[in-house]
């Protein structure tokens, strides 16, 4: 299965592991792992994430905690691959993310 990334999630990512490595060396490398971690988990179990509230086939995305982290990600499976929309902490609004699906 192809994971493939919104450019507006890897940001979001990025970002992320920024932060938390001027907090601890160390720790950006530990998000990006625990991303990465569920990522390949993902691959093998696409339906595993909570369906968002008014989420329909074919447009079924779905969210995932990290367990380590207050973070998020949403995303979109199909049988052919994994679409990642965002990587959130979980305080921010609930549907940031939604610009990024307007035109798919």
């Amino acid at each position: 299965m192809v994971v493939e990334f919104h450019p507006g999630a890897l940001e979001d990512v990025l970002e992320a592991a920024t932060e938390y490595e001027s907090q601890r060396e160390g720790l950006g490398e530990h998000f990006v792992a625990a991303v990465a971690g569920w990522l390949e988990k993902l691959e093998d179990h696409p339906r595993r994430g909570v369906l968002l509230t008014g989420a329909t086939a074919p447009r079924a995305f779905r969210s995932l905690r990290l367990s380590r982290f207050p973070y998020k990600i949403v995303y979109l499976a199909s049988p052919e691959r994994i679409d990642v929309i965002a990587v959130g902490h979980h305080r921010r609004r609930a549907n940031f993310w939604s610009s990024r699906v307007a035109g798919r």
